[in-house]
């Protein structure tokens, strides 16, 4: 199990934890949240080995349409276990930027890729954009067989995916109702990727499911986790939350965890419809290169910050330092060390500057990165996300303040419905 090193004492009483799991377990067994039962998706796993074994074996190369919960757990899982003899290649597009667009099609040979486009509503403006040039790219090359090159990953009933595949016969996988996107990796979503990769899906899944006994307990990992940084900044002003691995491997939760807890936790109102502006800003970081960057603002800035470090204990390659040049005597500290040892020596020096300095650390250890200790950090920052949602007493499911952006752009690109919106914004831009 992933293991959590508070460096600061905590005062909670039991009572904090009961009332806590009383609520958390309302949310749980409602039937309206179904990520709790992602671990169990054995049938899944086989119906995309299934799929797979149909496509043209020559294919080399997945290509992912999609943004926010659509493609950030897939990157996190492509780069936190990639291996250097893996012969297969993830590319994704997750921004409608025509330079990026532009160079990620010429690495991707439409006859060895397939094209995975996941979105949720079946409808995402970004992700429809770019669906819609690599089909006409790829029907150019491939002709009457590019819906083969194609598969969706949408919801099961809606949206306009839904409809070109029933039209093209196109090949979908379901993210169920009850699934929304930032919740969604344990769920086809990051399975196809998990598959294609050649990746263990049932680890990733066992690891979750491993963790999800802890929630039999009132207190937990993820309740105490919740309940300290609730409390960290509630009491404390740490309005930040810095997640900071050290692992480049794991650069791209970081990532995905910014998405995860701003979009859950940064409401207006609470679900007393009372105006709270609630949340903490997430900060991605990464050991030990910030250390060289903002460890210093870390270190004697606002103390504002929340840190979370992330050690792997063992690397899967170990590399031990050689001195070239034994008459430099610096040189010879480090002569006979393993990297990895540096890295987490690192990281503990780090941590102990900060706490010495007043900042509030706690350091989650996983004995090594693979499948299975990936599953559990997933869920692990998820079901967290759900508990700090109770204490702020908000919805942390929906995301309201994005709508303001979509109709905005929507008003811009000429939607016909929208002119006095469109006419509202230019006044502003045009001062």
């Amino acid at each position: 199990m992933i293991n959590i090193n508070y460096l600061q004492d905590s005062d909670f009483k039991s009572a904090d934890f009961v009332d806590l799991q009383r609520r958390f377990d309302s949310i749980r067994t409602s039937g309206d949240v179904g990520f709790f039962d992602l671990p169990d998706q054995e049938t899944e796993v086989q119906e995309i080995r299934s799929y797979l074994q149909t496509i043209d074996q020559s294919i080399d190369t997945l290509l992912l349409i999609g943004i926010g919960g659509s493609s950030l757990g897939c990157i996190t899982i492509y780069d936190a276990l990639i291996k250097a003899n893996n012969k297969r290649k993830f590319y994704c597009l997750d921004n409608v930027d025509s330079d990026r667009l532009h160079l990620i099609m010429a690495k991707c040979n439409p006859h060895k890729t397939l094209v995975n486009v996941v979105s949720k509503s079946g409808g995402t403006p970004e992700t429809m954009s770019n669906f819609m040039i690599v089909y006409t790219q790829f029907r150019q090359v491939l002709g009457d067989q590019v819906n083969k090159h194609f598969v969706f990953t949408t919801d099961p009933k809606k949206g306009t995916l839904n409809k070109i595949a029933a039209a093209e016969n196109i090949n979908t996988f379901s993210i169920p109702e009850t699934v929304g996107g930032r919740f969604s990796i344990l769920s086809p979503v990051g399975l196809l990727l998990t598959e294609f990769m050649g990746y263990k899906s049932e680890d990733l899944l066992r690891g979750a499911a491993d963790l999800r006994e802890e929630l039999n307990e009132a207190k937990n990992s993820m309740s105490q986790y919740a309940l300290t940084l609730y409390i960290e900044n509630m009491k404390a002003g740490k309005r930040n939350s810095v997640l900071m691995p050290y692992s480049s491997q794991l650069k791209s939760l970081s990532d995905w965890y910014c998405q995860l807890w701003a979009e859950s936790l940064g409401k207006e109102k609470n679900l007393d419809n009372q105006i709270v502006n609630s949340g903490q800003t997430p900060i991605s970081s990464l050991g030990a290169n910030d250390q060289h960057s903002t460890v210093q603002l870390f270190m004697e800035g606002p103390n504002d910050k929340y840190f979370t470090f992330i050690q792997v204990d063992q690397s899967e390659n170990l590399v031990e330092i050689s001195n070239p040049f034994p008459d430099i005597k610096e040189f010879n500290l480090y002569d006979g060390q393993q990297l990895h040892t540096v890295l987490n020596s690192e990281l503990k020096a780090t941590a102990f500057a900060l706490k010495k300095n007043k900042r509030s650390v706690a350091i989650i250890s996983i004995p090594v990165l693979n499948e299975y200790y990936l599953g559990q950090l997933f869920f692990f920052f998820q079901v967290a996300t759900v508990y700090s949602s109770i204490l702020y007493h908000i919805n942390c499911f929906d995301q309201p303040g994005v709508e303001a952006g979509k109709l905005a752009t929507k008003a811009l690109l000429g939607d016909q419905t929208l002119l006095q919106l469109k006419r509202e914004i230019e006044e502003i831009f045009n001062k």
